[in-house]
């Protein structure tokens, strides 16, 4: 038999940033930054200002 294991906690920690907070990967700055391919083309996103070498990102 197989079985599924899900944690469900009842609070889940959501972490928002903002422009100008540090990478949590590798500490650089978050910036805005705008989408220019895929479903989501044309909004705006916090991305890493380290990009290509990191690869952070993450949609308000």
């Amino acid at each position: 038999m197989n079985f599924a294991w899900v944690l469900i906690t009842p609070n889940p920690v959501v972490k928002v940033y903002k422009a100008g907070d540090s990478c949590p990967e590798c500490h650089h700055a978050l910036e805005i930054r705008s989408a220019i391919r895929g479903k989501k083309i044309g909004q705006n996103y916090l991305g890493c200002s380290h990009f290509p070498e990191c690869r952070f990102y993450t949609w308000p």
